[in-house]
């Protein structure tokens, strides 16, 4: 966020970026995906087909060196700017 409510410091950035993954507890089991309707986002219109299984971790994971590869104006970014909850 930027200094002024409603604002960022600069336009939101797409960044590809790997991570390192050290797992210290895995679980592998079945899974049920529930898709709930959302103003701003369209996965009630997919359709799961074959759920093939879930995977629970716990562990410690390390964001490596990263690179921009786009970047999009804050007002055609707005509208998904939400931390997993819609907005209302």
């Amino acid at each position: 966020p930027g200094p002024e409510p409603g604002t960022l410091d600069y336009d939101p950035r797409l960044v590809k970026q790997e991570t390192l993954l050290k797992p210290k507890v895995m679980e592998i089991g079945e899974a049920e995906i529930i898709f709930k309707h959302s103003e701003y986002d369209p996965w009630t219109e997919v359709e799961v087909v074959k759920m093939l299984g879930g995977i629970y971790t716990v562990g410690d994971n390390s964001m490596l060196g990263g690179k921009v590869v786009a970047e999009v104006g804050f007002m055609e970014f707005s509208p998904y700017a939400f931390l997993k909850w819609d907005m209302v």
